[in-house]
């Protein structure tokens, strides 16, 4: 069950790295595979690290025990679900990540149609709540999509511009999308940008602000910037007293959401992405290092869609 794991932890406890070993398994995924299992109550943690499985599945997912449910199980795993490949890329490898998916009008509609079932709303209260957004002029959207986390900000401070980042052929379908709003005319550009490529952005902003994009900068095959490098260059576009604030998925979370997340972060890598969840301490740490004073932080609502948390900082 669950390629082998279980009947390897039925007399076994290993870390993750020796079960990936032994059983020649793709580590990353693996390892977020374990972390699901763990929040599922299908196994435990002795130590750090190390696994076993409890007492319950011990009992009725292993063919140990002659009452065992897993032919029962069996019957309920659909073979047309997100997860119906794991055990083939957990043997081979996730696939290299495709940039491009959601650059079409279908794929980015249905970004920020999920985006408008709060966090929108969340982002831009968010930022509204800076004393410091009176006087910004300048925004930038990095990865942006259509503008649709920024561009409202428009009705709140009439003198604010806004320049979105994103792929050439993303840029060309928002820029229809926006040009339908006479209120957006004039107020918003969008630039064709390489974000897995980040080239010094040569003008400066009052306000720097991306949405899940961070992620890109935490090991994903081809991204030259770490997550550090990307913060700094971050820093250098930033007037002095200029906003950063991200909006990202967190780590404190209840036990219920935090498997949610596990969920969530597996599917993320089974797709070849390297993660959707950021440390808030080394964020924090590297914002800290190159410049920054944090403001404010939301941690991830319990209950709330991809358990997103915000963090703002000012450039010293």
């Amino acid at each position: 069950m669950v390629v082998g794991v279980f009947d390897r932890l039925k007399k076994n406890t290993l870390k993750v790295n020796e079960l990936a070993k032994v059983m020649n398994l793709h580590f990353g995924l693996l390892n977020t595979l374990i972390k699901v299992l763990k929040h599922a109550q299908f196994i435990e943690e002795t130590k750090e690290g190390i696994y076993k499985l409890t007492e319950d599945s011990l009992i009725y997912f292993t063919d140990e025990y002659a009452k065992n449910q897993i032919s029962g199980l069996q019957k309920f795993v659909a073979k047309d679900s997100p997860f119906s490949n794991l055990t083939s890329l957990l043997k081979s490898g996730p696939p290299a990540y495709m940039p491009n998916r959601w650059s079409t009008k279908k794929g980015m509609f249905a970004i920020e149609q999920d985006a408008k079932a709060g966090s929108i709303e969340a982002v831009q209260n968010f930022i509204i709540s800076h004393a410091e957004f009176k006087t910004v002029t300048n925004i930038c959207d990095y990865g942006g999509n259509s503008g649709y986390y920024t561009r409202d900000l428009i009705q709140t401070n009439p003198n604010v511009n806004i320049d979105v980042y994103d792929r050439p052929e993303v840029c060309e379908i928002a820029q229809d999308l926006n040009n339908v709003s006479s209120i957006y005319k004039g107020k918003i550009n969008h630039i064709a940008y390489d974000i897995t490529t980040v080239k010094k952005i040569t003008k400066n902003y009052d306000l720097f602000f991306c949405s899940h994009i961070l992620y890109h900068y935490m090991g994903l095959n081809g991204v030259e910037d770490s997550l550090e490098s990307i913060i700094k260059k971050i820093y250098d576009t930033l007037n002095p007293g200029g906003l950063f604030i991200s909006n990202h998925c967190g780590e404190k979370l209840s036990e219920e959401d935090a498997l949610t997340n596990q969920i969530m972060e597996l599917n993320v890598k089974m797709s070849g992405f390297p993660t959707h969840i950021i440390s808030e301490r080394s964020l924090i740490s590297i914002l800290e290092k190159n410049g920054f004073k944090i403001l404010k932080m939301i941690p991830a609502a319990e209950g709330v869609h991809y358990g997103t948390m915000l963090l703002s900082a000012i450039k010293l």
